[in-house]
């Protein structure tokens, strides 16, 4: 039981890694805050 808790414990923390390279390479594209061009600015705006 412990080994699948943990086992899904290091699947969520994948995930969540990805995530952040995801996230922190649309917050460098948005550079200083311009919506225009910035693919999170612009999604959030959809």
């Amino acid at each position: 039981m412990a080994e699948t808790q943990l086992s899904d414990v290091r699947a969520k923390q994948a995930d969540l890694e990805r995530m952040a390279v995801v996230l922190d390479e649309l917050v460098r594209a948005c550079g200083a805050g311009d919506a225009s061009g910035c693919p999170l600015l612009e999604a959030l705006s959809d």
